[in-house]
């Protein structure tokens, strides 16, 4: 299991996307953070899509992160959150 650590810019970001959002994208946004969060900490070292070096890509609608593996092998670092699109 890994512990994660969110970079202040991604929180910064994610509650600007936050207080935009109408009450479905926010319904929307709360699911995904919760699968992201769950993946991460269960298998982030395999989860999504590695990228140049040791980042990584998790995509889960509406939300996109980018991450890394730290080098100690038991901390996930989040540095980018962004919303992919609004939901339907």
């Amino acid at each position: 299991m890994f512990r994660l650590h969110y970079a202040d810019t991604a929180i910064d970001t994610l509650a600007e996307l936050w207080m935009a959002a109408g009450p479905d994208l926010r319904r929307a946004m709360t699911e995904a953070s919760h699968r992201i969060d769950e993946t991460l900490r269960d298998e982030a070292d395999t989860a999504g899509e590695s990228r140049i070096g040791p980042w990584r890509v998790l995509l889960d609608d509406p939300l996109g992160v980018i991450y890394r593996v730290e080098p100690d092998g038991q901390t996930v670092s989040v540095v980018r959150i962004w919303l992919r699109h609004r939901p339907g």
